[in-house]
């Protein structure tokens, strides 16, 4: 019960659902004049995205994944990729995404925190581990049908290159329900909002290219299903030693296949966005 009711805290909505419409509606108005207006953006396959997102069926969570250069990667790429009236509607639909944000930076104070909880972001504390109520959370999420995105990489890449991938996101798909579909994991790679909001800068340049691809979604096989059925089994076990080195292996296999998914993304996004000129 107590876990129940942390998650409600968690993902309610400070504000109401209108509230919430609200604010993810004047977020990605915002968003839209920068990335669209005052820059330009294209997104290649923006259909893939689409498909999954408004025709999946009903009981299917969708993961998306990208690399991560700057911290308006989420929500700015989304709010270029969907058309306004998606943010504005939240309260009809509730499909917007699922996040999470580093506490210091998106919860360090009530007013900013109630923004972001508003806005479907929940905290995560750096350097805490993976056992986190957000993560808990957001795998629930992910059973139930709702759309989660992550970052793979857990944190801004200072190279503008894919970096290493964390485990985080192998733990959200596995520890899922074994009962319920399969999670569809859509992945896609930007290029450009490094230079239209360095790291380190509050006001977003003009004039720049903004490039992003949507892949298609990633075929796991039986990988995820076999992975929630040996966490099911470890937590019944108590933890057996056996079942956590193969829970590992899985981690390992998962996360394998998401960072070459985003490798293929990342060579088709630079050469479209070196042929923008960007």
């Amino acid at each position: 019960m107590a876990a129940e009711r942390e998650e409600e805290v968690l993902t309610g909505a400070p504000w109401g659902l209108r509230g919430r419409s609200l604010v993810l509606g004047t977020t990605a108005f915002v968003a839209q004049v920068y990335l669209e207006v005052l820059n330009s953006t294209k997104v290649c396959h923006a259909s893939r995205l689409y498909r999954e997102l408004y025709c999946r069926e009903d009981s299917r969570g969708l993961l998306t994944v990208c690399n991560h250069i700057s911290t308006v990667d989420d929500p700015s790429l989304f709010c270029a990729m969907l058309p306004l009236s998606f943010f504005l509607t939240e309260h009809d639909h509730g499909g917007n995404r699922w996040t999470m944000c580093a506490k210091e930076f998106c919860f360090k104070n009530a007013a900013l925190g109630t923004y972001f909880q508003n806005g479907k972001v929940l905290p995560i504390e750096r350097g805490q581990g993976l056992s986190q109520p957000t993560v808990a959370a957001l795998t629930r999420r992910l059973s139930i049908g709702d759309w989660v995105h992550v970052f793979p990489e857990g944190k801004i890449s200072r190279t503008q290159k894919l970096g290493p991938m964390k485990w985080g996101t192998a733990k959200i798909l596995c520890e899922g329900d074994p009962s319920k579909p399969d999670p569809v994991v859509v992945p896609f790679y930007h290029k450009g909002l490094d230079k239209i909001l360095p790291p380190g800068s509050k006001v977003p340049g003009v004039g720049h290219k903004n490039t992003v691809v949507v892949g298609k979604p990633i075929d796991f096989g039986s990988l995820l299903l076999e992975c929630k059925r040996n966490h099911r089994r470890k937590r019944a076990d108590g933890g057996d030693a056996a079942l956590r080195e193969r829970e590992k292996g899985y981690y390992k296999k998962i996360m394998g296949k998401i960072e070459g998914s985003l490798l293929d993304l990342e060579k088709e996004c630079e050469r479209e966005h070196e042929r923008r000129g960007g």
